[in-house]
């Protein structure tokens, strides 16, 4: 299931009208048991649980560590209390969780309003290496289920569902099977591939060259089709940004001025308007900026609500156009570490969704630094000759253009023309 908020009107297609079963794996005959209002005086003890499987949207095998779950019972409806282990109730409770699980941008005009409900303690716990969350002792209940923290590199459109204790199913009462260990599967997507970085090292020699970067980015959101069609809304994609995570070593500035363009198809987006740029440091004591790395600012670029609008029809094509961003960045003298990019993108997140860490890729575009030495000597190579002047060019063209004719050296590199004895230079 793609889409968790199809997973109440799944089962109860299933179930009929009165049992209600809202887990999204059906119950298998060797788990059922005694209906809650058939359990007695063992009904007030009988505790279930609610085991979360995480898995990577299209590849049910890969496990997904380190997603955060929220579990709270539900205590009231609409100012009322209710007690599933009776089964009158059951059958009340059954016509809120449809409309619950519908969530409100489902509702029609004559649907009725979403309830109001009162929760009791809630308990998260963290998805492990086998992608499993297991809330146990769970008493017989409705409960709310959250996705509260999404992993690194993923994201989700989870919203808050509901879960029975215990899962009913069956085609109608006299078919009905119980199960107290419900067990859902909601997937995450592996959004680390929705971004990439070029850079046009062609014009570049060594210090006080420019050298160019393009990050290209998808939004995290897409338009649904067929039965489901929905467009993204600015709503949908609140705090969507892009980054470049600059090593302050590289570079002699890193400032709002290195973001030169943001593009997306042929719309072109306006600084102060459309966009923000800030400069950031690493700073532990917040959930985003501990990603940066020391030794490293980060460019960030945040959409305002102009610009998420302005995204929206490259968003919402059948094939969506990518968002570009162009950096440019001078590189800084005496420089001798490689210089290794490191870039993401804060996913955009709607109403209801929890926040959505910086997804960085694990590949990157680096450049080497490197030293070299020129030994000048006269055409015979028996001696060594000093003082000797050099410009530096990108390209062999731009070379020759300044050899044959010196007024045609406008090519150089900002490396600028070296008289150094030691001829040993820092490119």
């Amino acid at each position: 299931m793609r889409n968790p908020k199809r997973i109440g009107a799944a089962c109860l297609t299933a179930l009929g009208l009165v049992f209600v079963g809202l887990a999204g794996v059906n119950a298998a005959a060797a788990d059922a048991e005694k209906a809650p209002w058939d359990l007695g005086a063992q009904a007030n003890t009988k505790k279930g649980s609610i085991k979360i499987l995480k898995k990577k949207d299209g590849d049910t095998a890969k496990a997904v560590a380190g997603a955060e779950f929220t579990v709270t019972q539900v205590t009231q409806i609409d100012g009322a209390s209710f007690d599933l282990t009776k089964r009158a109730d059951w059958s009340k409770v059954a016509k809120k969780v449809t409309v619950l699980n519908a969530h409100t941008e489902k509702l029609t005009a004559n649907a009725p309003a979403k309830p109001d409900i009162a929760l009791g303690t809630s308990t998260a716990q963290t998805t492990n290496g086998q992608g499993i969350a297991e809330f146990k002792n769970l008493a017989i209940g409705l409960y709310k289920v959250e996705e509260t923290k999404v992993p690194q590199g993923y994201d989700s459109d989870i919203v808050p569902f509901y879960v029975t204790i215990p899962q009913i199913t069956g085609k109608d009462a006299a078919a009905a099977t119980y199960k107290y260990n419900v067990e859902v599967t909601p997937k995450n997507k592996d959004i680390t591939s929705n971004i990439s970085k070029d850079q046009n090292s062609g014009a570049v020699v060594g210090a006080g060259d420019t050298i160019t970067y393009t990050i290209k980015a998808n939004v995290n959101k897409s338009n649904m089709s067929g039965d489901n069609k929905k467009d993204v809304k600015a709503e949908d994609i609140q705090g969507y940004a892009i980054f470049d995570d600059a090593q302050e070593a590289a570079y002699t500035k890193i400032e709002a001025g290195n973001v030169k363009s943001v593009k997306m198809g042929q719309t072109t987006f306006t600084p102060d308007t459309d966009y923000k740029v800030d400069i950031q440091a690493k700073d532990d004591s917040d959930a985003n900026k501990k990603t940066i790395e020391a030794g490293r600012k980060r460019v960030l670029v945040t959409f305002t609500d102009s610009g998420l609008t302005k995204l929206l029809p490259g968003i919402n094509k059948t094939t969506p156009d990518k968002v570009e961003v162009t950096l440019e960045f001078q590189l800084k003298e005496g420089n001798t570490t490689k210089i290794q990019n490191k870039y993401g993108f804060i996913p955009g997140k709607g109403k209801n969704e929890p926040p959505k860490p910086p997804v960085i890729p694990n590949t990157s575009t680096d450049l080497d630094v490197a030293k070299f030495k020129i030994k000048k000597i006269d055409p015979n190579g028996d001696q060594v000759l000093q003082n000797a002047k050099f410009k530096l060019f990108a390209t062999e063209d731009a070379a020759k253009k300044c050899a044959a004719d010196h007024a045609q050296c406008t090519g150089a590199s900002a490396f600028g023309e070296k008289n150094d004895r030691r001829r040993r230079f820092d490119a």
